[in-house]
């Protein structure tokens, strides 16, 4: 819960190690314990390593089983808060029970002598998302690796019935373990919401509060009427992958309350439209996760995991190749829910489909219907057919060869292909729609199949701009003949002319003066 655009009653959470001390002017109140101290009779207080209004975070050793940890200490002014004793336990509490590889690991929470809270955690080497993000955009296979290891811990959290709903770049850590680069951990359950259990923290939320970073809020976070589920997870994550893509948030404005009302009342513009390089199957499935109702999104981290690996599996099949099972082996939701995902991306149209509707199913219905199938699969390949009536006169009778099926019509592919060429080549070419430029002469473009018609402008120097004009419901190719633009004509020099010498004449009388016939006599 931390950054410049985050709404909450309360301070913000420390950032999360950097491995960089911050500077000795920022430091605010924290009563934070002196380098060496040995906080709880086992951690051993080194360097700084994070600061934020909460506390600040440690590099620290544990002495007992001497290995370096990351210790974030509640700071004393805030610590006398109830609420925020109760919400620092339940993001100790919140970490340390999902158990995921992408998630930061808590091993211990407990208070000092002195009143002194911290937690310890797992100490991480590396760089947030939000630091990397501000680099620019990443490439779109990267962004989809790193989004589908985000889905995978999160979904690992709703498993446990644990909704973070502060989802945001500063909560992603970037690590490289052995040499695998951008392995994701997830940070900050601070405000997380516990939706079963026995120990259920989420009535910590006031009446009327509005909790997160409204730059990744989903629009049902910011009302009092609904309840946000996983689905707010999805969007927030929805608002990350566009980021990442992009290199800007989906919904910007001068202050908090200009984002919020974009979150409640504007689709985001796709991310094709400010990064050429990105498929019409990306745009999909960004902006299906970002639909404000939540029944229009993915219904689970498990379905939207399962879209970014769809596309990334064709993107780069060797980074798809690297990441690890989203669920443990067993799991029956994904397999349930996967084919009809990765059909709706093959053939484009995933914005536009349905909303999945497993949603509302328990596992024990899942279960069920498997065990169901399972039952009549193994009846039909159990029972033998029954046996065939004759006389003793009659020749036994055999079937005949079933009738072979004819082959299914083939289905038109989900895109076209646009060829555009212009004489002379290295033409620009632009979106007639926008104006965005998508490449240049000879150009081939992928679109989805659709009605209408795609238009172009093909634009070269020394030459008269072009309108191309293409079906977009089947392929096309154009070659465009630029004509020259004439060369302009050199322009008169309009410099004043010198003065006239004054003539003798009109010194003389007007009798005298020269007279000229104009009709020559």
């Amino acid at each position: 819960m931390l950054g410049e655009d985050e709404m909450a009653s309360e301070d913000p959470q420390p950032k999360p190690p950097t491995g960089k001390t911050s500077s000795p002017d920022s430091t605010p109140d924290v009563g934070e314990p002196e380098l060496g101290r040995l906080l709880g009779r086992r951690y051993q207080i080194g360097r700084r390593i994070g600061l934020g209004g909460f506390g600040a975070v440690f590099e620290a050793e544990d002495v007992r089983l001497r290995k370096r940890v990351a210790v974030k200490v509640l700071s004393h002014k805030v610590g006398r808060s109830p609420e925020a004793l109760l919400r620092f336990e339940r993001e100790a509490i919140a970490a340390s029970q999902i158990g995921h590889a992408g998630i930061v690991d808590v091993t211990d929470f407990d208070h000092d002598e002195d009143g002194t809270h911290y937690i310890v955690m797992e100490i991480l080497e590396g760089t947030d998302l939000r630091t990397v993000i501000a680099q620019g955009p990443l490439p779109v296979a990267r962004a989809l690796f790193v989004a589908a290891q985000i889905a995978d811990a999160l979904g690992a959290a709703h498993d446990k019935g644990i909704i973070h709903r502060d989802l945001k770049p500063a909560n992603v850590y970037l690590t490289a373990p052995a040499g695998r680069s951008d392995f994701v951990k997830v940070l900050d359950f601070g405000i997380s919401k516990v939706q079963r259990g026995t120990h259920d923290p989420s009535t910590l939320t006031l009446t009327g509060q509005v909790l997160g970073t409204p730059s990744y809020m989903a629009p049902e976070q910011f009302t009092a009427n609904r309840s946000a589920d996983e689905r707010a997870d999805v969007y927030a994550l929805g608002c990350i992958l566009y980021e990442m893509l992009t290199g800007r948030q989906p919904f910007v404005g001068d202050d908090h309350l200009a984002v919020l009302a974009r979150h409640l009342t504007e689709d985001p513009t796709p991310p094709s439209l400010i990064e050429a390089g990105v498929a019409p199957e990306v745009d999909a499935l960004v902006l299906r996760a970002l639909a404000r109702q939540p029944e229009s999104r993915f219904q689970s981290m498990a379905v939207f995991s399962e879209g970014i690996r769809v596309i990334l599996a064709t993107a780069d099949p060797a980074r798809a190749a690297s990441l690890q099972s989203p669920r443990p082996t067993g799991s029956m939701t994904p397999t349930l829910r996967a084919p009809s995902l990765a059909t709706t991306i093959q053939r484009g149209g995933l914005a536009q489909d349905k909303p999945l509707r497993w949603q509302r199913w328990g596992a024990g219905a899942a279960v069920v219907f498997l065990l169901l199938g399972a039952v009549l699969l193994g009846r039909q390949k159990a029972d033998p057919p029954a046996p065939v009536v004759v006389t003793a006169a009659a020749a036994p009778v055999r079937p005949g060869p079933e009738p072979t099926p004819p082959p299914p019509a083939p289905r038109p592919s989900p895109t076209v292909e646009l060829h555009v060429e212009s004489e002379p080549p290295g033409a620009d070419v632009f979106r007639a729609s926008d104006g965005v430029r998508i490449g240049r002469t000879p150009l081939l473009r992928t679109i989805p199949r659709g009605e209408g018609e795609a238009m172009f402008l093909v634009r070269l120097a020394g030459h008269r701009d072009e309108e191309v004009v293409l079906p977009a419901n089947r392929d096309g190719r154009t070659l465009v003949k630029l004509t020259r633009t004439p060369a302009r004509p050199r322009l008169p020099s309009f410099a004043p002319a010198a003065e006239p010498a004054p003539s003798t004449a009109a010194a003389k009388p007007a009798a005298e003066r020269d007279t000229v016939n104009p009709f020559g006599d």
